[in-house]
């Protein structure tokens, strides 16, 4: 009796889309494969619409190389595609080369027919991540963080980095003005300059050493990031075909529904999961799904017999079309 009751309390559709679970399913991290030489894999992002500047700029498009943190900031007065587009392929790829993996969300600046084009012709692949889940393109938004701290309180901040990113990305520190006029940088040995192959041998090896250096330190901090993260992971265990309810993402007002549908599992990718929204397949993440605890799946017990569950109110209006 008492585990037909709770049974019976889990099914109440008003209470599963209102309330939160007591102990929400949480995956585990997934990294992102890691990159092995700068611009291979980048992330983009769109910060805006901030104060309009004095020259008519409301966005910041953001682009970090996921390699050597190498982060591109670029002001635009809007935020379509084909101005994306522009400064991606005149001040990243002309300069730095075509990548192999562009990253970004599921804006229609990105999902755009130009940007097919574009991935096409360049050769790029690009990475959707799901709607309203910031985390799964943690390269960028760590970086919008940062630019909006620093745009808010005009105040700058510096990163503690091992090696510099200048250095990762192009073999070389920067030389700046008051090294040249304090004379603070040595100056190759004659002989080295002179010498254009041992000078190539030497940039080609210490390149090649603060790559593999790099690589071994981002293999670090991806595994410390995910024992952190999945310290207190409660992963789910659907299975193609569960209803499920989908948390809403922008709800209408204070007191709406917390959770949509229900919604069938087609397919699972963890830790995304693909599901049937009104004849649409989506992609979304598992963390925003529960359970739909259905009232005419329900078996209850009757003189120790297992019996499906009939609701009265659903019998009422069939005898009553009768």
């Amino acid at each position: 009796m008492a585990e037909d009751i709770k049974k019976y309390i889990k099914s109440c559709d008003s209470c599963q889309r209102t309330k939160d679970e007591f102990h929400p399913k949480h995956e585990e991290l997934y990294p992102i494969k890691k990159p092995n030489f700068p611009f291979q894999h980048l992330h983009v992002d769109i910060i805006g619409p901030i104060v309009t500047s004095n020259r008519g700029s409301k966005y910041i498009l953001s682009i970090i190389d996921s390699f050597s943190k190498y982060l591109i900031c670029w002001p635009l007065k809007d935020q379509t595609a084909p101005v994306i587009m522009r400064i991606i392929v005149d001040h990243v790829i002309t300069k730095f080369g075509t990548p192999k993996y562009i990253t970004s969300d599921q804006g229609r600046n990105f999902t755009s027919q130009i940007m097919k084009d574009i991935s096409r012709i360049f050769g790029f692949e690009q990475i959707f991540t799901v709607s309203y889940y910031q985390s799964a393109n943690g390269q960028v938004e760590r970086a919008n963080r940062i630019i909006k701290s620093i745009l808010a309180n005009y105040v700058d901040r510096e990163g503690k980095y091992k090696i510099i990113t200048l250095f990762i990305l192009f073999g070389r520190e920067m030389e700046l003005p008051i090294d040249i006029v304090m004379n603070l940088k040595p100056k190759e040995s004659g002989e080295e300059e002179n010498n254009n192959t041992l000078f190539y041998e030497n940039l080609k090896n210490k390149v090649q050493n603060i790559w593999s250096k790099t690589v071994i330190n981002i293999e670090k901090a991806q595994e410390k990031q995910k024992q952190n993260y999945d310290k207190n992971i409660n992963p789910s265990d659907y299975k193609v075909g569960d209803l499920v309810l989908k948390k809403v993402e922008v709800p209408l007002h204070k007191f709406s529904k917390k959770f949509e549908g229900p919604f069938e599992i087609i397919s699972l990718n963890k830790p995304n999961v693909v599901i049937k929204v009104d004849e649409k397949i989506i992609e979304t993440h598992l963390d925003k799904l529960k359970l739909f605890n259905n009232k005419s799946s329900l078996e209850l017990r009757e003189n120790n017999k297992k019996i499906k569950y009939k609701d009265k109110n659903v019998e009422s209006e069939e005898s009553e079309r009768e």
